[in-house]
């Protein structure tokens, strides 16, 4: 059975999403797996490749809700200052993805408003038990010619009690998904922020490189913060800067 890190319904095995809350299970879009590995050792490959899909689709808030593939964004900050971060690091041309980023706030009737950068906005039938006053803001970023990708997530829960097990349970699925490959979990703090991430590159199988996103975890008090990069690495001086941004 597989267990929602969200509200804790016990689903099948196969389930893409929680049959309760919505919450969609980590997994990779088909649009993105990766080719299958030369001939060689085809189990090893096999297996590894496997690990590999589930390191890139490590992205937690990944909420499919009325039609919209939603990543929630930073509307109550300048969006301007995070093109500027990102550009400080990974050079000219980011831009916000305004379709993709938004924000989601659920209330304690069980519903929830989701608002969209590009201005459109609904309201939506959500299991609030437990999770009234939760906001979630994302914002997604793309850079120009290049199949560079940012998303930044944050999560601001109604007590830490709640943040905290999210943030457990992100760190046991990163864990989980790179025990058996050559990829280095790192940790540290920051500004009160308990901070896990891997940095990113490229897993070779039988001579084939697969990309491996940069992805970190942090948390504090009621707060829960997610960085991924998707074709630049991830530095220990962006993450700070994005945590600095968002607190």
């Amino acid at each position: 059975m597989k267990k929602c890190p969200i509200c804790g319904t016990e689903n099948n095995d196969d389930a893409v999403s929680c049959s309760n809350c919505g919450y969609v299970f980590p997994n990779l879009n088909s649009s993105n797996i990766p080719p299958e590995p030369p001939a060689g050792n085809p189990s090893n490959g096999r297996n590894k490749k496997q690990l590999l899909i589930g390191v890139v689709g490590i992205i937690v808030i990944v909420l499919v809700i009325a039609g919209f593939v939603f990543l929630p964004p930073l509307l109550h900050h300048k969006s301007n200052t995070v093109v500027a971060i990102a550009e400080k690091y990974y050079g000219n041309g980011w831009q916000i993805v305004n379709n993709d980023s938004g924000s989601m706030i659920i209330y304690s009737n069980n519903t929830a408003k989701i608002s969209l950068l590009n201005g459109t906005s609904e309201i939506i039938n959500y299991n609030s038990s437990g999770f009234a006053g939760t906001e979630l803001n994302a914002l997604i970023l793309n850079q120009k010619n290049t199949n560079n990708e940012l998303y930044l997530i944050n999560i601001t829960f109604p007590n830490a009690t709640l943040s905290n097990q999210y943030f457990n349970t992100s760190i046991l699925n990163l864990k989980e998904q790179i025990a058996t490959l050559n990829i280095s979990l790192n940790n540290m703090a920051y500004q009160g922020f308990s901070i896990y991430y891997i940095v990113g590159g490229n897993e070779t199988i039988d001579g084939t490189p697969y990309p491996i996103p940069g992805i970190a975890i942090a948390h504090y008090k009621n707060n829960f913060i997610e960085i991924e990069t998707i074709g630049v690495l991830l530095s220990q001086e962006f993450i700070k800067s994005v945590i600095t941004y968002l607190k």
